[in-house]
């Protein structure tokens, strides 16, 4: 299932029922802007006991919110004082096939925190990619 939440719907909190019982997936190959298996353009979107499968995954894409290389996410922040950012906590990383950066920055000042969590070797030692934000890591 491809998963869209829309900009006007803030505040979202996707809940299942464990990660081996609710999985969200596509495989989509269109350009990434559109084959992403889930994407939030609306603030403040929580998921927890979901698992998201995709050959890699352009987890959300914006400031709210396949190849076998690519990225897990891509976040945008316009402002270092935005308060926008993405959040992984205790999530499991994995993979098949290929390998992925954690993320790539979409903007200047974009965040991604994974903390107590589980990073498996689909993940690039280098983790992240500034993009064409050099200098602003």
């Amino acid at each position: 299932e491809k998963v869209i939440v829309v900009y006007n719907r803030p505040c979202i909190f996707l809940e299942g029922a464990g990660s081996s019982s609710t999985i969200i997936q596509w495989n989509d190959h269109d350009k990434m802007s559109a084959s992403a298996t889930f994407t939030s353009l609306a603030k403040d979107v929580v998921a927890k006991g979901i698992t998201f499968k995709k050959n890699v995954i352009n987890f959300t894409f914006g400031a709210n919110g396949p190849k076998l290389d690519g990225g897990i996410t891509a976040q945008k922040r316009i402002s270092a004082n935005s308060p926008t950012g993405y959040v992984f906590k205790e999530c499991d990383t994995t993979g098949v096939a290929g390998k992925a950066e954690l993320g790539r920055a979409y903007g200047p000042f974009a965040r991604v925190i994974i903390a107590d969590s589980s990073l498996s070797d689909v993940v690039r030692p280098e983790g992240w990619n500034a993009w064409n934000y050099v200098g602003h890591e």
